[in-house]
């Protein structure tokens, strides 16, 4: 199976145009069989061009909506991509790897990853990953080394990464175990932008992206005492926009903490009517204080910002609405 991006208007209305004319190419008709092969042509490289268009030097940050869990897709202007949990699967749960993960990262367009970076084995984090480690090409898998019972396909599918071939960039797919770290871990640099830190503390990792005056923290299901040995540690937890922790629970996002990141944007993953109850009365009411602006999947489904470094939009796909947002220099972590 060849997977392909969804064609574009154009793409589909030259493919109908050639098709049209099929009936009239045994008339002797020059011009006919021209336009005919012209419109095909035209539709096959409208087809291709997702695949071969250069970047245009813009980060791309998603957060997908997947119910009650996380997944985020990181774009580096260069072009390597980070993908940061995969939200759940499992039991008569919908398998979000393959209902929604897959699809998507097809019609990006993305073949590989650079890396998978998991931030925790909870179903709701690790559950779709089993898909996406079997369907696409993955250069790396960063996780903590700590697995719980129920996440047994996912580890499966991790495995089998040590039996990739060399990947065509150089090397061989790599699994990459951060332990417990005081400080932020480099992991992939671009000439101009950057992702991700990645440290973890009791299982719970957080991954930073970062492009000129925009930063991004990736909290995971960070709770409060998580969040106080970050503070204590000193690690550069300013950031811009924050993935707020455990989908907006009673225990996590503590006003030290927030006051210390010092994010104008909030994003919570969270499901619709989940049982939690999340987000929580507390938590919102926290981030309402620190004068965030929030943004929830379960209202806004995914929120999918885009920067140049100058300016940022974030896109509530739900609504179709853009917010712009002109970047103060002063505001740079």
């Amino acid at each position: 199976m060849v997977y392909l991006p969804a064609p574009s208007w154009a793409a589909i209305a030259a493919w109908c145009a050639a098709l049209a004319l099929v009936p009239y190419l045994g008339g002797g008709r020059r011009w006919i069989r021209g336009t005919a092969l012209a419109c095909l042509g035209l539709a096959i490289g409208l087809s291709v061009w997702p695949w071969v268009r250069p970047s245009d030097g813009r980060l791309r940050v998603t957060f997908l909506d997947v119910g009650q869990g996380d997944s985020i897709l990181v774009e580096l202007p260069e072009g390597p991509r980070l993908l940061v949990d995969g939200g759940p699967a499992g039991g008569n749960r919908l398998d979000v790897g393959e209902r929604v993960l897959a699809p998507f990262l097809w019609n990006r367009p993305a073949a590989r990853l650079d890396a998978v970076a998991l931030s925790h084995p909870d179903s709701d984090h690790s559950g779709g990953l089993r898909a996406v480690l079997t369907r696409f090409r993955v250069r790396e898998f960063w996780e903590n080394g700590r697995w719980i019972s129920g996440t047994e396909d996912t580890l499966r599918a991790r495995g089998a990464l040590r039996r990739l071939p060399a990947h065509p960039r150089g090397g061989a797919a790599a699994l990459a175990r951060v332990g417990a770290a005081h400080r932020p871990q480099p992991r992939r640099d671009a000439s101009t932008g950057r992702a991700a830190a990645l440290w973890t503390e009791r299982g719970v990792a957080g991954a930073a992206a970062r492009l000129a005056r925009v930063s991004l923290l990736l909290t995971g299901d960070l709770g409060a005492p998580g969040e106080e040995h970050l503070l204590a540690s000193r690690a550069p937890v300013r950031s811009l926009v924050l993935k707020v922790g455990h989908h907006g629970s009673r225990y996590s996002s503590t006003g030290d903490f927030l006051e210390a990141t010092r994010a104008l944007l909030a994003v919570i993953s969270v499901g619709a009517r989940n049982s939690f109850g999340h987000p929580t009365p507390e938590a919102l009411g926290r981030l309402e204080a620190a004068q965030a602006r929030i943004y929830r999947t379960d209202r806004d489904g995914a929120v999918m910002l885009e920067t140049d470094g100058r300016t940022l939009w974030i896109t509530r796909w739900a609504s179709g609405a853009v917010d712009r947002f002109d970047l103060d220099p002063e505001r740079e972590p």
